[in-house]
């Protein structure tokens, strides 16, 4: 009888030791699991509060300007957040291929604020026809077409 006594408490000290264990593993792993849903609820937010609308008017703005081969983009901060002014803070792309913009000019301030429109242009030479320049900001996008 008393065997078995000392065999139940050893298996129940053994038992609660493994609890234990994984009971520490759990909560490292729950810490870790809640570390990323902040991080992506973050970057969430922030996709949501940046939105860009490209303004021109490709009927009546001159959006291309074939004497300088300069090719101006009007953007408006359209989201509920402030954008960098600079031309990392964006991608801009011309019929599918990446560009470098040449300058980026803010209208109406300093910072890209909400409700700000930058200008945006970029050195390029374009051919007759069909074209369409693309921004991206924090994976929100506006696409416009326009005639050359």
């Amino acid at each position: 009888m008393a065997s078995e006594a000392i065999s139940t408490l050893i298996i129940l000290i053994a038992s609660l030791i493994i609890a234990g264990i994984v009971a520490s593993v759990m909560v490292g792993s729950f810490s870790s699991l809640s570390d990323v849903i902040d991080d992506r609820s973050d970057r969430a937010v922030e996709q949501i509060d940046t939105d860009v609308d490209i303004i021109n008017d490709p009927d009546t703005v001159g959006t291309y300007d074939n004497s300088s081969g300069e090719l101006t983009v009007y953007v408006k901060n359209t989201g509920g957040e402030r954008i960098p002014n600079d031309p990392d803070g964006f991608d801009l792309f011309l019929d599918g291929e990446y560009q470098q913009p040449d300058s980026m000019t803010i209208q109406g301030g300093d910072d890209w604020r909400p409700g700000n429109v930058a200008e945006i242009t970029v050195d390029t030479t374009l051919d007759d026809g069909r074209h369409q320049v693309k921004i991206v900001v924090n994976s929100n996008e506006d696409t416009m077409d326009f005639y050359v």
